[in-house]
């Protein structure tokens, strides 16, 4: 796993879908499910 970088937070800030936040973890070595996703994604579109 690699560190977060301020461009992968603004991307993972701009996901339209959990599974497009789970594309973006998967493609930056991030191991995440879908039900993970779905959460963070929760999370993410609460915040904003």
């Amino acid at each position: 796993m690699s560190l977060l970088t301020d461009e992968l937070v603004r991307k993972a800030l701009a996901v339209q879908s959990a599974e497009e936040l789970l594309r973006l973890a998967l493609e930056n070595d991030y191991e995440m499910t879908i039900e993970e996703a779905e959460e963070y994604f929760a999370m993410i579109r609460a915040s904003v």
